[in-house]
């Protein structure tokens, strides 16, 4: 005598067939052994979707957080090279001054 049952899990659906001993009515031992053989596999395949889900959720939060603070050292690294470029530009002016002081001489509140 064979009996089948069907159960919903996770998107799949699972059909197993159980084999009874007539004489007794007694689940065989051979397929109560592939029936929770499929069950360990089918729970080892679910803890391993779970990690990886988690896995991806880590590495987007990380990735996210990441992004930011590139973003933090772009603005940054742009203020440093405005900075610069105004040191830069006081500097030309200073020499341009200092040749103009010593060119056309000193004024007498100079000396």
């Amino acid at each position: 005598m064979k009996y089948s049952y069907k159960q919903k899990r996770s998107s799949l659906l699972l059909v197993t067939q159980i084999q009874v001993d007539p004489a007794d009515n007694r689940v065989t031992t051979k397929a109560l052994k592939s029936f929770f053989h499929f069950c360990r596999v089918l729970l080892h395949n679910e803890l391993e979707l779970t990690a990886s889900k988690a896995s991806l959720e880590y590495m987007k939060a990380e990735m996210a957080e990441l992004t930011n603070s590139r973003n933090e050292r772009q603005r940054a690294k742009e203020l440093l090279l405005m900075k610069h470029k105004k040191i830069e530009d006081f500097e030309k002016l200073a020499v341009r001054f200092l040749l103009l002081f010593y060119l056309k001489g000193a004024p007498h509140y100079f000396v």
